[in-house]
């Protein structure tokens, strides 16, 4: 869904000669009962041998989000296999240093993903304290946010870890209730039900992409980054060191408008193309 709009643009303006592929999960059932360590690795060797059995042996590959870390994998198996990776494209992407497991983190930052006013949800209304307190999480322990961990917050943050405390009180499903609520009109309307098979998917992608730990990628990398201001974790400096510290050709950075959750959205395709167009030498309107 995140990919619509470019989708649209590019299929409008090409020439109908480059061939369009995208990956999705084949299974949602056995990708939300999968061990989350090492899905990426396992989901991109799937993908790599269902791009190899198209039989076209050239790729730009571009992904989005949770997509950047899984294309890097698969392009790094591309190549592995003989294909030629003409270009690999990662947009507003980047892997945490930390393993998350609390689960009440995972519906906030599925809320703000939704576009829904987390505060309204009973998340702390300061969303610079959220990170701060996060960080006081992360140095009690170090590499992991534990389930829990905000709802035991005292003393400084004593006010975040009682917006944790009552909401943990309160049953999941509910609280997804809640969510459809105060879903904005432009999202569309959805049962609780729904709600929740969606959340999971989100869930069991980002526990995923926090147990990520990818060997340095020998390519070269293009990395379109997001202007806009930046949801925890992650701000414009670590998601950059990332891709540096990862690539070890050429690391191009072009910044494109909105933030991580607007920048494929209508409004800011024109600036990702005209980045796609000359990152792969116009090859994506051939």
């Amino acid at each position: 869904m995140p990919y619509r709009a470019l989708i649209t643009e590019i299929r409008r303006r090409g020439s109908g000669r480059t061939r369009l592929l995208g990956i999705e999960v084949p299974d949602l059932d056995s990708f939300l009962d999968a061990e989350p360590e090492g899905l990426i690795d396992r989901l991109s060797a799937e993908y790599a041998e269902a791009l190899r059995q198209t039989g076209v042996r050239r790729f730009h590959v571009v992904g989005y989000c949770l997509g950047g870390l899984i294309s890097t994998e698969v392009a790094r198996a591309l190549t592995e296999s003989g294909a030629d990776v003409a270009s690999f494209t990662a947009v507003s992407s980047h892997a945490p240093d930390f393993r998350l497991e609390d689960e009440l983190v995972s519906e906030y930052s599925f809320a703000v993903m939704m576009g829904i006013d987390a505060a309204g949800l009973g998340f702390p209304a300061d969303s610079g304290r959220f990170v701060a307190a996060a960080q006081v999480v992360l140095a009690n322990s170090p590499g992991v946010m534990v389930d829990g961990a905000f709802a035991a917050l005292t003393d400084e943050y004593a006010d975040v870890g009682e917006y944790f405390r009552r909401l943990a009180q309160v049953p999941r499903l509910q609280r997804l209730s809640r969510m459809c609520d105060a879903m904005p009109p432009s999202v569309g309307s959805f049962t609780p039900e729904q709600l929740m098979r969606m959340f999971r998917t989100f869930r069991q992608s980002v526990f995923a992409l926090t147990r990520y730990h990818p060997e340095p990628y020998a390519g070269d990398i293009s990395f379109l980054r997001h202007a806009g201001p930046y949801p925890f974790p992650g701000s414009k400096d670590t998601v950059t060191e990332y891709w540096q510290d990862l690539c070890l050709g050429d690391l191009t950075v072009t910044d494109i408008a909105g933030d991580h959750f607007t920048c494929l959205a209508d409004d800011h395709i024109p600036g990702v193309l005209r980045g796609l167009v000359e990152i792969t030498d116009g090859e994506v309107l051939a």
